[in-house]
């Protein structure tokens, strides 16, 4: 599946929700996710501005 693909299909399932079940959805999905890893529990992958403690981490695939 392209990059593209799975845009268009998170655009398709929050197409249409109010604030409240947009918020919903995002914590939903979180709630499936793996457990994040704690070697990238660092200050530079912390989101700040967020209500709850949040780490981000990005990588990149060739081809994906």
């Amino acid at each position: 599946m392209s990059i593209n693909e799975r845009e268009e299909g998170l655009l398709k399932v929050f197409a249409g929700l109010n604030s409240d079940q947009f918020y919903d959805r995002i914590m939903d999905f979180g709630k499936n996710l793996p457990p994040f890893p704690p070697h990238l529990k660092t200050p530079q992958n912390r989101v700040i501005g967020c209500q709850s403690i949040l780490y981000c981490a990005v990588s990149v695939e060739c081809g994906i």
